[in-house]
């Protein structure tokens, strides 16, 4: 396989299931962040390399939207804590 993406050459399911999801995670991203789109992007950008971690596990996984939520909610904890901590 030529492709130049490596989830492509990993797993063709761990791609599709990163392309099936890939813009309702970016809309939750959105949300948690209250439409800051910088953020959203930061998010979004964090969901992925979890991904790209775990995409074999996560392509098997029988509810794969509820592993990227539970990142997402995991990622926002950590950025409020950070948040917090820096003030």
């Amino acid at each position: 396989m030529k492709s130049g993406h490596f989830l492509a050459k990993a797993s063709n399911t761990a791609y599709d299931v990163w392309f099936r999801y890939s813009d309702t995670i970016y809309k939750l991203c959105l949300l948690k962040c209250n439409k800051d789109e910088e953020k959203a992007r930061d998010f979004y950008q964090e969901v992925f390399l979890k991904f790209s971690q775990h995409a074999r596990q996560v392509a098997e996984h029988p509810a794969p939207y509820y592993w990227f939520k539970s990142v997402i909610n995991n990622e926002f904890y950590i950025y409020i804590l950070k948040k917090n901590f820096m003030q």
